[in-house]
């Protein structure tokens, strides 16, 4: 793993797999993504255990996705559903590594030596998205396969309470090596962002981009649903939004929910 990340990421209101209908949106830096690239960046050569933390919405998996995006390494992505039951963990990990899901009866101990043996000596980022969902089982079985002596790919846990899921289990918990907790924006982040992002907020008063935020707040998924709605009232982004627009936007939004 020799090449690094670009300094550049994509926001994740860019579009793509969480927010779809934005369009026309800019490149920003936000504080959560630069931690996540530098605690990628750092473990690329010798491989390691991340751990991204972080509330639904705030940039975690896009950062991620898009960070391994620019480094030219091989990335085995695998997304956990809601308490995957007996071998389901350790399928989907199998399926991220090898392109395939394994054979029906191939039992749970064959599925976890063919992973051992397809991960001995791959350079690659291993992703697992939602690893909150994961059994104490399943994320112990992570640490097997960290543990191998011929591993050398990178982890990265990615999910809103991964951090806290992880910690109770001590043995994969004592090999981490970062832990990244992405943040929602704060107040002066947002207003110096806001304006990079989209030129429909660029366009805005303060004063309507304040009555926005107190509906989006640091959310980066609530600001692109901002944008999609005033997309589909075909605003005109070298206007921005006005007062009236913003007050149906909310409502739009949140159906007139507090």
């Amino acid at each position: 793993m020799t090449t690094s990340p670009s300094s550049t990421l994509v926001h994740p209101t860019s579009g793509g797999l969480h927010l779809r209908g934005v369009t026309g949106a800019s490149t920003v830096e936000t504080p959560g993504l630069r931690k996540i690239r530098l605690a990628v960046t750092e473990l690329f050569e010798e491989g390691g255990v991340v751990v991204v933390d972080g509330k639904p919405g705030v940039g975690k998996t896009f950062g991620t996705r898009q960070v391994l995006s620019n480094s030219g390494v091989k990335v085995c992505w695998a997304d956990m559903p809601d308490t995957p039951k007996g071998k389901e963990a350790n399928a989907r990990v199998f399926t991220a590594v090898t392109g395939s899901r394994p054979p029906g009866r191939m039992t749970e101990y064959a599925l976890t030596e063919e992973t051992v043996d397809v991960l001995s000596e791959l350079k690659c980022a291993l992703v697992i998205d939602e690893a909150q969902n994961m059994t104490t089982s399943a994320l112990r079985q992570i640490r097997y396969l960290y543990d191998r002596p011929r591993t050398t790919a990178l982890f990265i846990l990615i999910g809103s309470g991964a951090i806290s899921k992880v910690s109770h289990v001590p043995e994969l918990d004592s090999r981490v090596s970062r832990r990244v907790n992405v943040k929602e924006l704060e107040g002066t982040e947002i207003r110096c962002l806001l304006p990079e992002l989209h030129p429909m907020f660029a366009n805005t008063t303060p004063e309507v981009l304040t009555q926005l935020t107190n509906h989006a707040r640091g959310n980066l998924r609530h600001w692109a649903r901002v944008l999609e709605v005033s997309e589909s009232l075909k605003l005109d982004p070298s206007s921005g939004i006005t007062a009236k627009a913003a007050a149906y936007i909310i409502q739009a939004i949140t159906g007139g929910a507090k």
